[in-house]
């Protein structure tokens, strides 16, 4: 329902309240984006990946890193990071240099950072 996309846009708003340019209304693309992975994800999954983003640091050093598209652009990133909300450790400094994390299955390649 509406309410709960309004809990996570809410959550991103607090989250990114540096930006003031934070406008997230309904049918807007990144509504349908939130209602999509809604569709996968609970609320409080969804607030964590948001804040997971929030934490990842190649995300921090990426002009857009923290956009909702990014947040939540398929379910794999959805869950990586929901993951590192969960467990903040898991996010190594060094995965700011390499162009995804570290073991991606996206692209099936293992950690690149010791190439960089």
């Amino acid at each position: 329902p509406s309410s709960d996309i309004r809990e996570v846009v809410e959550c991103y708003k607090e989250l990114h309240s540096f930006n003031r340019e934070v406008r997230i209304t309904p049918g807007s693309h990144d509504w349908r984006r939130i209602r999509n992975a809604l569709k996968q994800f609970n609320v409080a999954e969804c607030k964590d990946a948001i804040k997971g983003n929030a934490l990842c640091p190649w995300h921090k050093s990426r002009v857009g890193g923290h956009t909702i598209p990014m947040v939540f652009r398929n379910a794999e990133k959805i869950t990586r990071f929901i993951e590192g909300a969960r467990n903040p450790k898991k996010y190594k400094e060094q995965d700011a240099n390499i162009g995804h994390h570290s073991g991606s299955n996206e692209f099936n390649d293992g950690d690149q950072s010791s190439t960089f």
